[in-house]
């Protein structure tokens, strides 16, 4: 999926928004727009809504369990476009959150109606971590430009 405009090897984009609803929902116009300028429109078209939800669902993990007894926080979104992947990165400063990688018995199990965003987080990225680096939670979502196996599933 050879679809970068300009050959440029990494652009980064960077944006902080409140930590609330309306903010995290307001980011997939940004992310569209950042990728519309970097990327081809059939790429875009397949790309977008994947990093869209995978981002939603991380800064709502912000909102909902980093903030959840604040009204104050900020989440800062870097969104980087390389030649071969796009890189997403949220950063906090909310209460420490590293959960482990969920697997797959974790989102069939329907009596446990949360920890679902993240096993999504993890089916749509190529790689996903979060990690507490000082006083901060750092989430980075990968996406190959290139086709991978999750993309046949």
């Amino acid at each position: 999926m050879d679809g970068v405009k300009g050959g440029v090897d990494m652009t980064e984009h960077i944006i902080e928004i409140a930590a609330d609803a309306p903010s995290v929902r307001r980011l997939a116009a940004w992310i569209h727009r950042v990728l519309e300028l970097h990327l081809d429109a059939e790429v875009v078209e397949l790309l977008a809504p994947k990093v869209d939800l995978a981002v939603r669902e991380v800064c709502t993990n912000i909102v909902e369990h980093a903030y959840a007894d604040r009204v104050d926080g900020r989440i800062s979104v870097t969104l980087d476009v390389a030649t071969t992947e796009v890189v997403v990165t949220t950063s906090d400063n909310g209460v420490a959150f590293t959960p482990d990688a969920p697997d797959a018995a974790d989102a069939s199990d329907a009596s446990d109606a949360s920890g679902h965003g993240l096993f999504i987080v993890h089916r749509l990225t190529t790689t996903f971590a979060i990690e507490r680096i000082g006083t901060r939670n750092r989430a980075t979502l990968r996406f190959d430009l290139a086709p991978t196996d999750k993309d046949v599933l």
